[in-house]
């Protein structure tokens, strides 16, 4: 990522400059949302030792939809609608994400479903 082929990927330099960067000192954490494209590099300090320790956890987000409480705790409507986002966007594209969801919006304000988009 440090040295990224833009002849082979020249899509690639509309991203430069966008990212963020975050320091972790020892003895810190940080927490990376679900979905979030990122790259780790682990930079140590002298006496340290060159390692560092990554957790991930997943889990099943369909048996907490169908099992878990109703209404959902702000912390599963988040993940609800990041899962949303990623569907919709893998249906219609990044850049259709605000348009299909508020389509989807006004077909629940109207009670009727839709059979087509656009």
């Amino acid at each position: 990522l440090e040295q990224p082929d833009l002849q082979s990927f020249p899509k690639l330099r509309s991203l430069e400059g966008r990212g963020k960067v975050a320091s972790v000192k020892k003895g810190e954490a940080i927490f990376i949302p679900t979905h979030w494209w990122h790259h780790v590099q682990g930079l140590a300090e002298p006496g340290d030792g060159p390692w560092s320790i990554s957790v991930n956890f997943w889990f099943a987000i369909h048996k907490v939809l169908l099992e878990g409480p109703h209404p959902f705790p702000p912390h599963l409507e988040l993940e609800l609608a990041r899962h949303v986002e990623l569907l919709l966007s893998d249906f219609g594209g990044s850049a259709a994400v605000g348009s299909l969801a508020r389509e989807l919006l006004e077909d629940a304000d109207e009670g009727e479903p839709r059979t087509e988009v656009g």
